[in-house]
């Protein structure tokens, strides 16, 4: 049997056993069906678009984004302190506009609280609140190059970046296009040196690896509407381009040990 194939599952639910292979990257990729019901999708997503304001991430200005990533804030003082001042704020927005239904940072939430024997808690960083939540915005052949996304390089040296021994992505998408969209992932943790010898020369780009200059990606999946979809962030991975619109509400899980407290982050 195809090893990658192996290393990627699809269940009714998740478990704690599950969470620690993605942590340990035992399994590539794990999706969980309809985590949200269509009608639920399709009402959660009008109401983010009437009710949330749309920017775009600036270190990647084609894809939208409701809220803010941290990544966005590495180099820049003043976003660094937009980012804390509204990390509280923008987790309420959510909730207030998802009611009467959870938000999906507050299923997740629950959920690990059920499974993890500590449970789990927003990320602090150096002190201060961190947001988690964000909603990704895909438009029409807008797409993510191939990148990782590793605490220890978005802030190195700070209290959060020491704790973290290991990071999973979590995506519940609310809408999906009909073609394209298809995360792809690489059996690959690169280095460092890996980054800086592949990277794209592109200016809006700056993130990513070149992809003429690394071999193809070993997976390719295409999220269905309502699908909760986790992978470990540290493998390159990208988003393919989208033929429609594609919403999802995002956000990091970080391994801290066992005897501590799951963190989350956007």
């Amino acid at each position: 049997m195809n090893t990658i194939k192996m290393k990627t599952e699809v269940a009714n639910c998740l478990t704690t056993v599950q969470l620690k292979n993605l942590f340990n990257n035992n399994t590539l990729l794990l999706r969980l069906p309809e985590f949200f019901d269509p009608f639920s999708c399709a009402t959660l997503s009008q109401k983010i678009h009437q009710r949330m304001p749309l920017g775009f991430y600036e270190n990647a200005p084609k894809i939208g984004r409701i809220g803010k990533a941290f990544y966005e804030t590495i180099s820049n003082p003043d976003s660094h302190d937009e980012y804390f001042q509204n990390s509280s704020q923008w987790i309420e927005n959510l909730r207030k506009c998802c009611f009467p239904y959870i938000s999906p940072i507050d299923a997740l939430r629950v959920m690990l609280d059920d499974l993890w024997p500590k449970g789990s808690t927003v990320a602090s960083l150096d002190g201060r609140r961190m947001f988690v939540g964000l909603a990704r915005y895909f438009t029409s052949e807008s797409s993510a190059e191939p990148h990782q996304d590793i605490i220890q390089r978005d802030a190195p040296g700070t209290d959060l970046s020491a704790k973290v021994q290991r990071q999973i992505a979590f995506n519940v998408y609310l809408t999906t296009p009909e073609y394209g969209g298809e995360i792809e992932i690489w059996d690959w943790i690169a280095t460092q040196e890996d980054f800086y010898r592949f990277k794209d020369s592109r200016t809006d780009f700056a993130y990513a690896f070149d992809r003429t200059l690394i071999p193809e990606a070993d997976l390719l999946i295409k999220p269905n509407t309502g699908d909760l979809i986790l992978f470990n962030s540290n493998n390159v991975h990208a988003v393919t381009p989208s033929s429609d619109d594609r919403l999802s509400i995002s956000c990091f899980i970080g391994y801290c040990g066992d005897d501590s407290p799951l963190v989350l982050w956007s």
